[in-house]
């Protein structure tokens, strides 16, 4: 289901900087966060604003999917919070 939250991400304006940061922090374990900037190539205070964003975001569709049983978004652009006014950060 983490995973899915994710990879919905990526059909949303800015998803795909959170859809890596979440990735090279949680799903390719990197040892550190300073180790996942260096692979992202990012500075660290740019890959931190990712990664807040992206667990905000992330925190933000699972609760909706678990209090209004609604699908989570596919990456593809559609499905519920892509572009339906949901309050997601730029």
């Amino acid at each position: 289901m983490l995973a899915a939250a994710a990879e919905g991400m990526l059909g949303e304006r800015s998803g795909e900087k959170r859809h890596r940061a979440l990735t090279a922090t949680y799903f390719r374990g990197a040892p550190t966060q300073e180790a996942a900037a260096e692979r992202l190539g990012l500075p660290f205070s740019t890959y931190r604003r990712h990664l807040t964003s992206a667990i905000k975001r992330m925190s933000d569709l699972l609760w909706h999917h678990e209090l209004r049983g609604t699908a989570l978004p596919t990456g593809d652009g559609k499905g519920s919070g892509s572009g339906s006014g949901s309050g997601e950060p730029a």
